[in-house]
């Protein structure tokens, strides 16, 4: 009798769960709500084995490079460093930003904001200099704007080494903080060898990304890539690093532009330095990093002296009635142009998928469309509040509609399903997707 009312009592509780799932309108993780929860147990795991070393998202020098990404996925970009090693980058969010350095499948080195170090001393969330000298006494390596030290877990051996950078104009707030192997000089210069145009050009992206941080502490908005703004830099870049140019040559642009603004360096030879010498200038340098600009481009050059010849030039462009969709800084035409329903940002399948390089196939029938990229499938069907992502189903707030014979889906399918980074700015009416 018992054990009948005990089976009779889980039973009972099974009804009520799944009567109260119904009743709070339950529904299965998306597949980005999964992929964070995976995230967030693989980093749980990483510090518990860390928890003696500094880490960033629970990652630290000597991890392979199958923990980096069950932690954070694959990189946006694979970057090289002045170094042998590579940088994975993670730019998803600028306040959780991330640059992982990679050699031989191992972790050498790691770039990232306060917020996302994990350290046996302190919670790094807003910390300035100050508190960083009061954990760790007087810096091993010293610089204006930076200090480091080197990590021993015996008192004799360097285990690795943590850097941090300071903004001298905001109470000397640490906005980004490297932990290094001890193979590597913490702060270097002028260690470029033969180095291609690649490398240069990894360095432009790295110096935006690292400027987005900054402006994301201010809740800016974050500069955005703009192919033919990127060529007029580049340009003027390699004029300037030969002493003939004017700055009359930087001024034209196909933009629309309302403002503009440009920043100059020369000497400093890497992503961290330059964007570091910029935020403690008190001049113009500073400023531009944080004003209402919505493009930036930056451009560098080796001089014959073995010094980078640096310019940034960030434009705010006239206010656009129509929204407009730049790929990977280059701006896109449509027959039809993307549109704002219900709140949410529709555009038109078909021309957009086909810049993104997405096969596609068209039911009539039943108005399917089934997309493929990379071994994913996506389908979804003409005035339907659902999808399927590799036979899975997800739930859409608006429909994917036909206006006009042309499908329009909900822009959140592109960010969610083909791994690229899209943002919307209401400001500006743009749509812009890397």
């Amino acid at each position: 009798m018992k054990e009948a009312k005990f089976v009779t009592g889980i039973l009972l509780t099974l009804v009520f769960i799944f009567i109260f799932q119904i009743a709070a309108g339950f529904t299965e993780p998306s597949n980005d709500d999964r992929n964070i929860l995976e995230k967030e147990q693989a980093e749980k795991e990483k510090q518990e084995q860390n928890g003696k070393k500094h880490s960033i998202k629970g990652l630290s020098v000597g991890d392979k490079v199958s923990d980096v990404k069950a932690v954070l996925g694959e990189p946006r970009r694979k970057d090289e460093s002045e170094h042998d090693f590579d940088w994975y980058i993670y730019n998803e969010k600028y306040k959780e930003y991330l640059q992982v350095g990679i050699k031989n499948n191992e972790v050498v080195a790691l770039l990232g904001t306060p917020s996302v170090i994990n350290s046996p001393q302190k919670n790094y969330n807003n910390i300035n200099r100050e508190d960083v000298h009061s954990y760790y006494g007087d810096p091993n390596y010293k610089s204006e704007h930076k200090d480091g030290y080197a990590i021993s877990s015996d008192g004799d051996n360097v285990d690795y080494k943590i850097g941090f950078y300071y903004d001298s104009f905001d109470n000397d707030q640490v906005y980004l903080a490297k932990i290094l192997s001890d193979n590597y000089p913490l702060f270097s210069y002028n260690n470029y060898g033969d180095k291609s145009q690649e490398y240069f050009q990894d360095m432009e992206k790295q110096i935006i990304d690292q400027i987005n941080v900054l402006r994301s502490t201010r809740e800016k908005s974050s500069y955005y890539a703009h192919e033919g703004l990127n060529e007029l830099v580049r340009t003027f870049s390699q004029s300037m690093a030969e002493n003939n140019h004017s700055f009359s040559d930087i001024v034209d642009s196909n933009l629309d532009i309302e403002d503009w603004s440009i920043n100059i360096a020369k000497g400093q030879n890497n992503a961290l330095e330059i964007v570091n010498s910029w935020l403690n200038s008190p001049s113009n340098h500073r400023e531009i990093i944080f004003e209402d600009f919505t493009f930036a481009s930056v451009g560098t050059t080796k001089t014959e002296d073995e010094e980078i010849s640096t310019i940034l030039k960030a434009v705010s462009i006239e206010n656009n009635e129509d929204i407009d969709i730049y790929v990977d800084g280059k701006r896109q035409e449509f027959e039809r142009l993307p549109r704002v329903v219900d709140g949410s940002v529709i555009v038109p399948l078909g021309t957009l998928f086909n810049r993104l390089d997405v096969q596609m196939e068209w039911e009539p029938e039943t108005k399917t469309i089934i997309a493929k990229k990379e071994g994913n499938t996506l389908k979804l069907q003409v005035d339907k509040k659902e999808y399927y992502f590799n036979d899975k189903k997800e739930k859409l707030n608006t429909p994917v509609e036909e206006i006009e014979d042309v499908i329009f889906v909900p822009l959140r399918v592109i960010s969610e399903n083909f791994d690229y980074k899209v943002t919307w700015n209401a400001d500006y009416n743009l749509i812009i997707i890397e």
